[in-house]
Parts: C-alpha cells; sequence; structure tokens
C-alpha cells in the first residue's frame, strides 16, 4: 500500500469514464502498474488502447505520481482523490471498482469480436452478390457474446473457428 503522509493507496482496481464513450482503469497491485483505456458505446466496446504500464515518480506531501516512460499519462493521487491524465485530455478521476481483471479480459475480448466483426464484413463486402443483411444474420448465429467471458487464447481460437466456419459456409 502506498503512503504519503497519511493518505493511502490500496492495491486493487480503478474505474473512471470521461463522457461520451470513454472507461479507463488504472489497475495497482505488487507486480503491476498500468492503465487502459475502452471506448464504449450503447453496448459495443469499439475502441481499445492496449494496457500501458506505469512506473512510480514520486511519493510526498499529499500526493503520489505514476507515469508512463513516454510520458504521456499521469496518475495522481491529490487531496484523497486519484486522478489520470493523458496528455491532450482532461483529468478523469478514478474510484475504487469491484471489477476484476477478468471483467477487464471481458472488456478486450468485447473489443476483439467488434473488431473481428467489422473486418470480415470488409472482407466479404466486395464479394459478388454480397447481402449485408445475410451476412450479419449468420455472424450473430455463432452467438460469440457467449463467449466474451473466456480467457484471451480461448476466446481467439473460437474467433479462428468462427472465421473458418464462416469461410467454409458462405
Amino acid at each position: 500500500m502506498a503512503t504519503a503522509f497519511g493518505q493511502n493507496l490500496e492495491m486493487g482496481i480503478y474505474k473512471g469514464g470521461k463522457l461520451p464513450f470513454t472507461i479507463c482503469y488504472f489497475t495497482y497491485s505488487d507486480s503491476t502498474i498500468e492503465v487502459e483505456y475502452f471506448l464504449k458505446k450503447s453496448d459495443q466496446i469499439f475502441g481499445h488502447i492496449p494496457p500501458k504500464k506505469l512506473f512510480r515518480v514520486s511519493e510526498y506531501g499529499n500526493e503520489i505520481d505514476f507515469k508512463s516512460v513516454d510520458d504521456s499519462i499521469t496518475v495522481f493521487l491529490k487531496q484523497g482523490h486519484l486522478f489520470i491524465k493523458q496528455k491532450g485530455s482532461r483529468k478523469i478521476m478514478l474510484g475504487k471498482s469491484k471489477d476484476t481483471y477478468s471483467s477487464i479480459t471481458t472488456l478486450r475480448n468485447r473489443n476483439r469480436k467488434f473488431s473481428f466483426s467489422q473486418q470480415l464484413y470488409r472482407e466479404y463486402q466486395v464479394t459478388a452478390n454480397f447481402d449485408e443483411q445475410k451476412f450479419w444474420n449468420k455472424l450473430h448465429s455463432y452467438d460469440l457474446d457467449k463467449y466474451v467471458s473466456l480467457d484471451n487464447p480461448s476466446f481467439n481460437m473460437k474467433l479462428d473457428e468462427t472465421k473458418e466456419h464462416f469461410k467454409n459456409s458462405w
């Protein structure tokens, strides 16, 4: 637990949001200090900025500071509040979250499912006699949503199987 003259930063996962679409996670443990962003609209995770490792810069006064190696992200504890600041963006206040690492993995997989769907769509839309409705109906028939909670390797395998089956039955 990091302490700065009476201030404590408990280890765990912190979460914050910036309207309209940004979800930010700060993971702080013995082995991991990182920040990760997701872009969400409705139920779609349509963007993801992969985890960026941070390191402790200072612990003084009423502040605890962490920064990314490229200096693009700063996380700081100031007057009892945890904030994150990404260059070019406003700061976001973070709060302790009940989300777990598996919650974050599920968000990553939901983003990969979205990207997979878009990439597959781009591949098939240029084919002769492409029927958009038929494409989306077929893709939704695989019900990939029920697999997004799998670990990354298992979900990758499911996407590969889906792509291969889709290709063989199109």
